[in-house]
């Protein structure tokens, strides 16, 4: 598999690790790359020991060692300390609350309206972002000449690059590849399990007021089709959902996330719910949402919940 052929790359060749904090460019056909070395082929980048490509496909070349980062994202923050590099942060927001001790380090703001000022006083050698919502801030910190790479994966998959990745600025490529390497062999388990079940329609609720659900393109969405579900939201993204085309797909499965931000409630007591499937045999799971909404180690969690929901018969036992 090529997330496997990743991590025995980086294990092998990659014994220190530098950045310089330094954009080298961009290239759409390295998208893919976890890291590329450079070896000083054809007399290219010579100065840099290796090359990380980030979401937006910008080069990072790694040269001189990050001992200061800002992370602007609780997924990125929770990978941070998983890997044994939370002594590196020296900033973060206030919604990275995960682990325990994330929420000891200093705050720059929340996730869309960090300090600029902030940031900037802190000194970090680079800061961890993500897209979207994030760009402008982004854009300000450039102007700064702050370095900021993105990490913004959407599947199961670009989470384990992601993991990968910030191993490689923090130097923390064995603890990095050990969690990917679990987190593969976690899929990979499950994806065996389920190959030749049927799959199971399968609706997630990440709200009510107006119904909320995840489309594809989104964590949800492929944890389900890993555990072996079809999910019967077919748009992209994170979309509203109607009662009517819920009732008409009929799931067999209703999954719910609960958190600081939303709990679902007694969902068998809502008006119109009754005559679906999932509702009336009682197969409604309430998972917390950080399980399967963070691009974070515990992805690995979610989908072991979602597997157990959509096919107890195998993984309940």
């Amino acid at each position: 598999m090529k997330c496997c052929i990743k991590i025995i790359l980086i294990t092998i060749f990659i014994t220190t690790v530098f950045i310089s904090g330094c954009n080298v460019g961009n290239d759409e056909k390295s998208k893919s790359a976890v890291v590329k070395l450079t070896n000083g082929e054809n007399g290219e980048n010579k100065e840099f020991k290796a090359i990380v490509i980030d979401d937006n496909n910008q080069k990072f070349g790694l040269s001189k060692d990050v001992d200061k980062v800002v992370s602007l994202a609780p997924a990125v923050t929770e990978i941070i300390f998983a890997i044994d590099g939370g002594g590196k942060i020296v900033g973060n927001t206030t919604y990275c609350n995960y682990p325990e001790e994330a929420k000891d380090v200093e705050k720059i703001g929340d996730f869309q309206n960090p300090s600029i000022e902030k940031i900037v006083s802190l000194k970090p050698d680079l800061v961890f972002a993500t897209g979207g919502v994030q760009d402008n801030i982004v854009n300000k910190l450039e102007e700064q000449k702050i370095p900021v790479f993105i990490i913004d994966p959407s599947t199961y998959d670009e989470t384990l690059d992601s993991i990968l990745k910030i191993g490689a600025f923090l130097g923390k490529i064995k603890e990095s590849a050990e969690i990917a390497k679990e987190m593969e062999e976690k899929k990979k388990e499950i994806e065996e399990k389920v190959k030749d079940k049927k799959r199971v329609k399968t609706f997630i609720e990440l709200g009510s007021d107006p119904l909320y659900t995840a489309g594809k393109g989104t964590f949800p969405d492929d944890l389900i089709n890993i555990a072996g579900g079809e999910n019967v939201a077919k748009d992209e993204g994170w979309l509203p959902y109607s009662i009517e085309v819920l009732i008409e797909e009929n799931p067999q499965v209703y999954l719910a996330i609960k958190g600081d931000m939303y709990d679902p409630g007694n969902i068998k007591e809502r008006p119109n719910m009754q005559s679906i499937d999932a509702i009336k045999n009682g197969r409604i799971v309430i998972i917390k949402d950080d399980l399967i909404t963070l691009s974070g180690p515990r992805l690995m969690e979610g989908l072991e919940e979602i597997a157990g929901a959509i096919h107890p018969e195998l993984f309940n036992k």
